[in-house]
């Protein structure tokens, strides 16, 4: 068998705390996979011509998320805030879950932005208990293992979500209810690690936030502002997301307009997409991020990163030419040369998403 401490250089003391934050990450991502997945497809069907709108809702939903992150940071524990957030995300998607029963139409943009909010304020929970849990020389040795857990859990869930739809174990709705499931079982995690790792944690553990830290999202952004450290990343974070927003948007109006009315087919789909998505990730993080910035240092690192985006804008295009009735020109529109813009949507359905 493979020695994972000796593999990632992690000392015996370090394996449990590892091992509890890689599995968070993985589960957390892989609830976001699984959450997109049948977000994107249960809102598709509903609001087809509304989608940019909701990337727009979402976002200040998730500065209105993050907003009162930091507020309830400098009134809660570490561990409560981070257990209770995860059981209100938990506790809103089974909420979700029954109101799809009843198919109110709000019910899904509620469901597409919750998703993203999730999307956001997840990770940045994992990466806040790392940055307490471990010191600097740990982080070292030990992020090389953590970073997989994500990246291996948007691959097992999504390929997992995959062929749950495509077998029809599930309805797609009924999936809000395994999304919720697997934040209980993050939830279940930060308990773990905050009993097991209690030394480490034992200053978050009895007082809220540092006085000194931002206390709303205006303190925030001064903060970064003032780092020009701090607002490259920003700025390279900005850029990124901007690149899968227009991306993203093209890619979700011709999926639906290749599958229609088959919500569980999207989901599939959709849900394939971004495992497969999540192997070329793993292979770019194990054979070439490394030693590309060991020998060339982070510029070379980031125009890398910049050419992997270029290219899941044509694995996107491959992806749905194998699988669209479409015409070529129309498809065209997802290569990472083209100029030209798509007004083409499908026609709203006046009821709730099938999920048959």
């Amino acid at each position: 068998m493979i020695d994972v401490g000796k593999a990632f250089g992690i000392r015996r003391h370090e394996i449990g705390p590892a091992s509890l934050l890689f599995f968070y990450l993985f589960l957390i991502i892989g609830a976001y996979i699984m959450g997109q997945a049948v977000g994107n497809a249960l809102f598709l069907e509903v609001f087809p011509r509304h989608l940019p709108y909701a990337m727009i809702g979402s976002a200040v939903m998730i500065g209105g998320f993050v907003s009162t992150y930091i507020r309830l940071s400098h009134r809660l524990r570490l561990e409560m805030l981070v257990i209770g957030t995860l059981l209100f995300f938990a506790s809103s998607f089974c909420l979700f879950w029954w109101l799809t029963r009843f198919h109110y139409r709000s019910v899904y943009l509620l469901v597409y932005a919750w998703v993203y909010a999730l999307g956001a304020m997840g990770p940045m929970m994992g990466w806040t208990l790392a940055n307490y849990t471990l010191t600097t020389r740990e982080a070292r040795r030990i992020f090389s293992l953590i970073q997989l857990g994500p990246i291996l859990g948007g691959v097992f869930i999504g390929f997992f979500t995959a062929d749950v739809m495509r077998h029809g174990h599930l309805r797609p709705n009924t999936l809000l209810l395994v999304v919720a499931l697997i934040l209980v079982g993050c939830a279940m995690l930060v308990k773990l690690l905050f009993q097991r790792a209690g030394p480490r944690l034992a200053e978050v553990r009895l007082a809220p936030a540092a006085h000194d830290a931002p206390r709303n999202f205006q303190q925030s952004v001064r903060v970064i502002r003032k780092s020009p450290y701090l607002l490259s990343i920003t700025a390279l974070i900005a850029i990124g997301c901007l690149a899968t927003s227009i991306l993203g948007y093209q890619f979700f109006l011709i999926a639906k307009d290749s599958y229609g009315h088959n919500t569980a087919g999207l989901t599939a789909f959709i849900a394939r997409f971004y495992g497969y998505m999540g192997l070329i990730t793993l292979v770019f993080q194990l054979a070439l991020t490394g030693p590309l910035l060991r020998a060339f240092g982070i510029r070379v690192g980031l125009f890398d990163w910049s050419r992997a985006a270029s290219c899941e804008g044509a694995i996107t295009s491959c992806a749905i030419r194998s699988t669209s009735p479409l015409p070529n020109s129309f498809i065209c529109l997802l290569r990472p040369k083209s100029r030209a813009r798509s007004s083409r949507s499908s026609t709203p359905s006046s009821g709730g998403p099938r999920t048959e």
